[in-house]
């Protein structure tokens, strides 16, 4: 909601300065660039979601690029971030072979991890902090799998948020365990990324320490 609203808000408040700039022509001409841009945000969310929502028995194995991939969550959730003061860096290693996967459902763990990030990082920070940041990569996994003989690639989303506990991170797969509050999750988000992960032959991994952050490592099979 908040990733249409936001570019609406935006069309209807240059609208309103046009209605009172008519006398203005470069003016007019300037915010209907500007309505131009934000009608495009729309649309592109638009596409997303429609690709995102896709029931499961529709989607089919593609080769996937993880840029590509990366590009098109972070474009749905993008605007949030940035009301949240959180930066977000992406670095794809160059020469990456695609990923052998359903689309959707990997858009839907890369957005449950960077959704998890975000709730930590607001939590540690509630205001701006040159610390609030996600990091999102892409590299050939060091882990080869079950398969020694398939590559793997690995994207990892990190956060320099307050870290999970001891007692939480042993259960951090879990079903309906979660840290957050009854109305902020139903602790299946994780659990069920964790099993998206092995139908497509990877694995859902985390690393965390307590006061630096924590780090997801999707690890997929190749398609090479």
């Amino acid at each position: 909601a908040h990733e249409i609203n936001n570019p609406v808000q935006g069309i209807m408040n240059y609208a309103e300065l046009i209605a009172g700039n008519t006398g203005d022509v470069e003016t007019v001409l300037e915010f209907a660039d500007e309505i131009t841009i934000e009608a495009q945000r729309v649309a592109t969310i638009v596409r997303n979601l429609l690709a995102f929502s896709r029931q499961e028995r529709e989607q089919t194995m593609e080769d996937v690029d993880a840029g590509k991939l990366i590009e098109a969550t972070l474009s749905l959730i993008h605007a949030v971030l940035r009301k949240d003061q959180i930066e977000i860096s992406v670095d794809v290693q160059p020469g990456l072979p695609p990923i052998r996967c359903r689309l959707q459902q990997i858009q839907q763990i890369v957005m449950n991890l960077v959704t998890n990030a975000r709730d930590a990082l607001n939590e540690r920070y509630p205001g701006y902090d040159p610390n609030k940041r996600i990091v999102i990569s892409a590299g050939r996994s060091p882990d080869p799998g079950p398969d020694k003989n398939q590559s793997r690639v690995r994207i990892t989303v990190a956060d320099q948020g307050a870290g999970i506990p001891g007692e939480a991170l042993a259960r951090i797969f879990d079903p309906f365990f979660t840290t957050k509050g009854r109305d902020q999750g139903t602790g299946l988000g994780l659990s069920v990324s964790h099993g998206i992960a092995k139908e497509h032959g990877g694995n859902l991994s985390v690393e965390t320490r307590r006061g630096e952050g924590t780090r997801f490592y999707l690890d997929l099979p190749a398609a090479e």
